[in-house]
């Protein structure tokens, strides 16, 4: 940091760095211009620095070393990194690039959020968060995050369905069950719990017959699981209550019980709305939500399941076309017997298969003979 004369003789070696090892020894010594006259060392000592002070420099604040001119062959070196260690910060700018990386580590800084985030992540997130909303109660909150559009290079109908289905959900508890059963219009036809959650839209605004409409669209029985089976079971036990059927309420809550325990489905019975508890206080239902759904010792062994009678009752011809089943009869020879074609027999086992909700000869007559109909 000091400049002198060529034909001064070298600085003894312990004095080296030290600002007042030149104070008096070399008269031709002076500062640099650019830091100014030393102070005395006397009465201004260096202070204690967090890193230490540097050798060969007054007490005064350190110069940015970036801003040094490179070309003045001058200046001194660099502090010596081995015991001189940069600081480590947790925030602040890079340092320069022309530092030694493995002695001027790169701070650690919080990461930069991606600009493009995953769709599947990103969509995960808008449903958790629309679903914590409305538990809470913030359904304007909700509304917003269900909206939310997910940039992605495909359109996903999971994700469109489960948007609309979050969406339907805060507009039915916001008190608009038309809204609620608009948002499910475009994808009600696809996904078969849009479906159910549009049949329960059009109940809340008092539309029972599309409701009951869109509940005999689903796929049958065997061809969807317990989340869909179990929701539109509570769906038409809804209905038969405001019907004021409650033996119908109470065999479909029945049914909807016995397919759900098995997994311990409690969110569908939720989405159900307040009006199920009474129903599953009842003795008759108590014992199959008890342990997983309400409030109870747990069940023991699963009773064994009680066959439902069929929607519809069978008619006298349908029951001797069943007859005839249970006797390993073939088409023809039902047809030959009852003095009917072929055809009607085709179509009287079609009625019969879709009353029993079973797909096979052998299922009509096992069902049958399980209800008491043979």
């Amino acid at each position: 940091m000091l400049r002198r004369p060529p034909d001064a003789p070298d600085p003894e070696p312990d004095t080296v760095g030290y600002p007042g090892a030149y104070k008096g020894r070399y008269p031709g010594a002076y500062p640099g211009p650019h830091l100014g006259p030393y102070p005395d060392p006397d009465t201004h000592p260096t202070p204690d620095l967090p890193f230490g002070p540097y050798p060969g420099l007054y007490s005064g604040p350190h110069p940015d070393p970036d801003a040094r001119p490179a070309s003045d062959p001058t200046l001194d070196p660099y502090p010596d990194p081995t015991s001189h260690r940069t600081p480590d910060l947790t925030f602040g700018p890079h340092p320069s690039p022309d530092r030694d990386p493995d002695t001027h580590p790169t701070p650690d800084l919080p990461p930069y959020p991606h600009p493009d985030p995953d769709p599947v992540t990103a969509a995960g997130r808008r449903l958790a968060t629309t679903r914590l909303l409305l538990a809470r109660g913030h359904t304007r909150a909700a509304l917003t995050a269900a909206a939310r559009r997910i940039p992605a290079a495909e359109d996903s109908p999971w994700d469109r369905g489960h948007a609309a289905l979050t969406a339907s959900a805060a507009h039915l508890a916001a008190g608009s069950p038309e809204a609620a059963a608009e948002v499910l219009r475009a994808v009600a036809d696809d996904q078969p719990l849009c479906r159910i959650a549009a049949a329960r839209a059009y109940l809340a605004a008092g539309d029972r017959a599309t409701a009951l409409s869109l509940l005999d669209g689903l796929p049958g029985p065997g061809h969807t699981g317990p989340a869909v089976s179990v929701r539109a079971a509570l769906v038409r036990a809804r209905v038969a209550r405001l019907e004021g059927d409650l033996a119908s309420v109470h065999r479909l809550l029945g049914r909807a019980l016995r397919e759900a325990g098995p997994e311990e489905l409690r969110r569908p019975f939720l989405e159900a709305g307040p009006w199920i508890a009474p129903f599953l206080a009842a003795p008759s239902l108590r014992p199959l939500a008890a342990g997983w759904l309400a409030p109870g010792p747990a069940p023991g062994p699963a009773p064994a399941p009680v066959p439902e009678a069929p929607v519809e009752p069978l008619s006298a011809r349908e029951r001797d076309v069943l007859s005839r089943l249970a006797r390993t009869m073939s088409t023809e020879e039902i047809a030959a017997d009852l003095y009917v074609s072929v055809n009607t027999v085709k179509t009287h086992l079609k009625s019969v298969y879709r009353k029993l909700s079973v797909h096979r000869r052998n299922e009509a007559v096992r069902r049958a003979r399980d209800l008491g109909l043979l």
